[in-house]
Order: structure tokens, then C-alpha cells, then sequence
């Protein structure tokens, strides 16, 4: 990391961002930034994880401190509903994901409701029609309606 870090000061690079998934992602990524001055971050943002207390919370401090210091922040797996669990894939994603355009907007809108700067689509460009379009539409959910959806978050299954 010091490496990378080092590249950044040297102008190889302009700007240094960390990823991490599964449950423990916003601890590690708080983790990274109490050691490093990091420009941007990407994790999991999804309605089932939203529902665990616990994550929430953790990726509520670690969005606000990326708030406080201006951070670039993705949301990834916005369309995560379930793991594939044995059966076939049917998409070329490491989860199922939600695909009717209904599930696809709903899901989209409540990560786009937290305080993030952007979501990368799903994995399988099959998907990326219904994805550009819920993002065309797209309104920012208020906390009723990310209620309603949170409420819904036993109907699937934590990907990790």
C-alpha cells in the first residue's frame, strides 16, 4: 500500500481507492483510511445487508468519515438477491441477481438513497439495459419508502 501510495505522490497515478467485500467491509475499509490517505472506497450496499443492524450501522460511520473527507464512494452489489446456491447461473455475476426491471429499479433507488456517490452495475451486461434505465429514472427514495423495501429484506439472502 505504501508502494501505491508512494505512485500517487510521483504522479503515476492521480488517484488511490480500496475495495472490500462481505460482511466485514466497512471495518476493513475503516481500517485502510485511519492508515492511509485514500481518495476513494467501494462496498457492498444492498437492501439484505442494509437490514443487519450491525452492517448498517458500521457502514453508517464509515460513510460518514468518506463524507468528512470528501471520499469518492461506490456501492457494488446493489443487485444482490441471493448466492446461486447450486443451481445453474444464469447471469454471469457471482450472485443472483435481481433482474425484472421493477426489482432492478427498486433495488438500484435504495442504494442510490444512501449517501453514495455512485453504484457499478451488475456483472452480466444482459443486465445493463434495465440498469440505464432505472438510473435514467432514478429519484432518491425517502425514508418511508426505504422502509417499505428494508421490511422486504427477509424475502433473500446475504451473498457472503
Amino acid at each position: 500500500m505504501e508502494a501505491i501510495v508512494q505512485a500517487r505522490e510521483e504522479g503515476l497515478t492521480r488517484y488511490v481507492g480500496i475495495t472490500s467485500h462481505g460482511l466485514q467491509a466497512p471495518a476493513v475499509i475503516m481500517a485502510a483510511l485511519e492508515r492511509f490517505d485514500l481518495d476513494s472506497i467501494l462496498f457492498p450496499v444492498n437492501v439484505k445487508l442494509w437490514a443487519d443492524q450491525e452492517y448498517r450501522q458500521a457502514a453508517s460511520e464509515l460513510l460518514e468519515t468518506a463524507a468528512g473527507r470528501d471520499l469518492g464512494v461506490m456501492a457494488i452489489k446493489a443487485l444482490a438477491q441471493r448466492p446461486w446456491d447450486g443451481h445453474a447461473p444464469r447471469y454471469n455475476t457471482w450472485y443472483e441477481p435481481f433482474d425484472q426491471p421493477d426489482a432492478v429499479e427498486r433495488a438500484l433507488r435504495f442504494t442510490l438513497s444512501q449517501p453514495v456517490t455512485a453504484a457499478i452495475s451488475a456483472g452480466d451486461s444482459r443486465l445493463l439495459p434495465a440498469i440505464l434505465s432505472a438510473a435514467e429514472r432514478f429519484k432518491p427514495m425517502d425514508e418511508a419508502e426505504q422502509a417499505g423495501v428494508l421490511a422486504t429484506a427477509e424475502q433473500y439472502e446475504l451473498i457472503f
